[in-house]
């Protein structure tokens, strides 16, 4: 490799990362700018030419930092690079500078499993990666999988924590930057955002368009109509936290039941922010530990739920109310209706006491309307103020 000096504008970031999975760190931006300002400009990053540009494997924070410290250029190692050393020297950086960073992670797993993908499928010119499958016949098992998905968005896409920890390690899973658990967590947060089918439709829409058949003929792949896919969980909240054991916390706290009645997933990222925001006894952000965080994410459950609650009371008593209301005027319609009823019979009772006065079917009607008179009258007092 050759160092060369390169403008800044003429520097791509790593394909590989995903900065909507893993964003930049600002405060570590501004941390280098200062460093930048004092010291100058650390090197040591390396990138492959693409065409007139320059796409580097690491640095993402150093050439941000570079950019906003007002700088031309910096010089970095120029060299051939392939994809699967490009995706190694991400990784490597991400263990070395994020650690246990939730969100470092899963930028990885997707990285790996887009990789994977355009190595089984012949994306993109790349070769499958050998190293992640104990086996051909696995190997084999997997492309099966995959042209299965491309029809079906509901199959099983055959990419799990098993073939990324395997590539990773270049086959020795022991040798992998990254910890099973991590790879697991990672996985398993990409599925409760949605993003991981996310991933691999894409990376399958993508080498279904490298798709070159022999005879010269367009490959035409009919596909189901994808399936809205639940989300549980908004992934960007993993950045938030300093490492994946808050992140981790806060995920377990918020995806239960309780959580997903009263926290929608467009609320969690806020949420996720007044956590880190909020200090606890004087601890700074990286001493909130996980029962911290559960206990935040429960209090705001319960207070939630109490506020449903009075809510739901409130709508409970305007419910019954109007019931009431509606009962009131039923009754009233129907008194009305009674007491013009009731007037036209009296006016019938009268003319026919005047052909036939003292006629025994007349009984004691006068009694009669003698009570109904002072019941009238008793309700008319009633309702006087009406």
């Amino acid at each position: 490799m050759q160092t060369v000096s390169v403008l800044l504008s003429k520097i791509d970031y790593n394909p590989w990362r995903d900065l909507n999975l893993f964003p930049t760190d600002k405060v570590h931006i501004q941390e280098l700018m200062t460093s930048i300002d004092r010291h100058g400009f650390f090197g040591g990053i390396k990138a492959r030419p693409v065409a007139d540009r320059y796409q580097a494997g690491c640095g993402v924070h150093r050439i941000t930092a570079a950019r906003e410290a007002g700088l031309k250029s910096i010089d970095i190692m120029v060299g051939e690079i392939d994809d699967d050393e490009m995706l190694n020297l991400m990784v490597t950086e991400n263990g070395t500078q994020s650690g246990g960073n939730a969100a470092a992670a899963m930028n990885d797993v997707a990285a790996v499993t887009r990789r994977i993908i355009y190595g089984l499928l012949g994306g993109s010119g790349t070769i499958v990666p050998e190293w992640a499958f104990e086996t051909k016949h696995a190997i084999d098992i997997a492309r099966g999988r995959l042209l299965k998905r491309r029809e079906d968005p509901d199959a099983d896409a055959g990419v799990g924590y098993n073939t990324v920890i395997r590539y990773l390690g270049h086959g020795d899973p022991k040798a992998s930057p990254r910890h099973v658990r991590e790879v697991r967590d990672a996985i398993e947060t990409l599925k409760q955002s949605g993003k991981y089918d996310d991933i691999i439709d894409a990376a399958l829409t993508h080498t279904q368009a490298d798709d070159t058949p022999t005879d010269g003929k367009t490959i035409t792949v009919k596909r189901q109509a994808t399936k809205p896919r639940k989300r549980i969980l908004d992934e960007k909240c993993a950045a938030i936290f300093a490492n994946d054991h808050q992140f981790s916390a806060f995920k377990e706290a918020i995806t239960t039941e309780a959580a997903q009645r009263f926290i929608p997933v467009n609320a969690q990222m806020e949420l996720a922010e007044a956590i880190v925001a909020e200090t606890h006894a004087g601890f700074k952000k990286r001493q909130q530990g996980a029962p911290f965080i559960k206990a935040y994410v429960n209090t705001f459950v319960r207070e939630a739920a109490k506020q449903q609650r009075d809510i739901d009371e409130q709508e409970k008593q305007e419910f019954l109310a109007q019931q009431v209301g509606l009962q009131i005027k039923a009754e009233v319609r129907c008194a009305r209706a009674s007491a013009r009823s009731l007037l036209s019979s009296c006016l019938k009772l009268e003319r026919l006491w005047k052909e036939a006065p003292g006629n025994v079917n007349f009984g004691d009607i006068g009694g009669t309307l003698d009570s109904l008179a002072k019941s009238i009258e008793q309700m008319r007092k009633t309702f006087r103020t009406v």
